[in-house]
């Protein structure tokens, strides 16, 4: 039996219209959007915001009345908010469609035994767009329904996280299924989740970052590995200079220190080692025209 103070709360509000001449039922859909990926470091927290949407299938005239969801959320991620402010479920004095009728939204840490919510936190919200005029959502477009607030941490190995509609999730009153009701009569809708990606940036913290020479300078550059002529790493960094036989050639080569270090900051200081071989001879050594250099040229020390 389906009993819960949300969804009693609809019913009783429509049955108040009459339920109108009976049609086939459209199809509806619960939709998650704004999902994708978080990148950071291991153990940080990062807010992201998904709306919930609902599309309506099917010939029958007439959109939705009113609604209830169930939301959950599992992995990285975590449930900290949930409201219809700036969606077609607002009050119309805040540019909605609901006029003289009801609004809930909470998050949650119960849930109905057994139920799909049962040992997951989430959220819930139930709707009816009017109690005394009929109003409904429009039936060819896509509605947002809710905004929710989710946070992110990421695990020290990365890691997934899913938002998606469960029913039994539970507030302050009964435990909320997925239903939404149209032309006086309860429909179940379909539904699909959102997957949140949690990245753990690859960081320098705890090793060695990575030295390298290369042949021209490119000061600070913002893609890693931007103009390497080779990756190798500390005491293996190397560059080979070809001149001709029995010549004599001279050209610059840069040393530069490569962090993929994304958040906190980087290298504050360092001391470097340069040996030559095979006929070459290192004849000077300068940190002008680089980052090393003083501020008042340029540089940032």
């Amino acid at each position: 039996m389906r009993s819960l103070v949300f969804r009693g709360v609809i019913l009783t509000g429509l049955l108040v219209l009459g339920a109108g001449t009976a049609s086939a039922q459209p199809t509806f859909d619960l939709a998650i959007g704004g999902g994708g990926d978080v990148a950071g470091n291991p153990d940080s927290a990062h807010s992201i915001e998904l709306t919930c949407t609902m599309s309506q299938g099917g010939d029958a005239a007439g959109g939705a009345q009113g609604w209830s969801i169930s939301l959950a959320a599992e992995g990285c991620v975590a449930i900290t908010g949930i409201t219809t402010d700036g969606t077609t479920a607002a009050d119309v004095s805040q540019g909605g469609l609901r006029n003289t009728g009801f609004e809930k939204s909470e998050t949650t840490t119960e849930a109905g035994a057994g139920s799909p919510c049962d040992g997951l936190e989430g959220a819930v919200s139930a709707v009816v767009l009017s109690f005394v005029q009929p109003i409904t959502l429009p039936a060819d477009s896509v509605n947002e329904i809710a905004k929710v607030a989710v946070e992110a941490t990421i695990p020290a190995e990365g890691g997934a996280g899913t938002v998606s509609y469960a029913d039994g999730c539970k507030g302050a009153g009964q435990p909320v299924e997925n239903t939404v009701t149209w032309n006086g009569q309860t429909v179940d809708p379909s539904f699909s989740s959102a997957t949140i990606n949690c990245i753990a940036a690859v960081t320098c913290e705890g090793a060695s970052p990575n030295l390298i020479f290369q042949a021209e300078s490119i000061g600070q550059a913002a893609e890693l590995n931007a103009g390497m002529l080779t990756g190798t790493v500390d005491d293996d960094a190397s560059l080979s200079v070809e001149v001709p036989t029995g010549g004599i050639g001279a050209v610059d080569v840069f040393a530069a220190i490569v962090s993929n270090n994304t958040g906190g900051d980087g290298v504050q200081g360092w001391s470097l080692s340069v040996a030559a071989n095979g006929g070459v001879n290192v004849v000077g050594a300068t940190t002008d025209g680089t980052s090393s250099a003083d501020v008042s040229q340029g540089g940032l020390r």
